[in-house]
């Protein structure tokens, strides 16, 4: 995030500094600043051409990352279970594999990742749609957060051969 200073006058230069550089310095050279009531810095960088072109590639560059965060295929906000049922669209013929899903309930959680691995065409995708869209595994996890929306990132990592 970009931090202006405006001039007291407008025959002033504007300065700038780029947050995440300040945030460094103050965490480097002030240990503490941040439970102070207010802090003072310095703004050091003239506002010019090359500049106004490097924010824009910042903006552009984290509007580009935002895109890829929209509800889509690979990432849905405040997942809900009919939600999800509808969404990952589980073969009704799917049968068997009681003991994983239970393995996957048991390990399902707060900043967990769960690796599913097996060969090609195993059945390891029909294993999730499956048990995302159990009834009783997203309000679950919604619980073990602490009541918070529950996102979903689907990711199928395949190995090249």
């Amino acid at each position: 995030m970009p931090f202006l200073r405006p001039p007291h006058n407008l025959d002033r230069e504007l300065l700038f500094r780029w947050w995440r550089d300040l945030k460094e310095e103050l965490d480097r050279e002030r240990p503490g600043w941040n439970e102070q009531g207010a802090v003072c810095v310095r703004f050091s960088r003239l506002v010019d051409e090359d500049l106004l072109n490097e924010i824009e590639i910042e903006i552009s560059s984290y509007a580009s990352q935002v895109a890829e965060l929209f509800d889509g295929p690979r990432f849905i906000r405040d997942i809900r279970s009919e939600d999800a049922r509808r969404l990952l669209d589980p073969d009704p013929l799917f049968f068997g594999r009681a003991r994983e899903l239970r393995m996957l309930q048991e390990r399902i959680g707060r900043g967990k990742i769960i690796p599913i691995v097996g060969p090609p065409d195993s059945g390891k995708r029909e294993l999730v749609r499956r048990f995302l869209s159990d009834s009783v595994v997203l309000p679950r996890l919604r619980q073990s957060l602490g009541g918070g929306p529950v996102a979903l990132l689907v990711i199928d990592v395949r190995r090249s051969s």
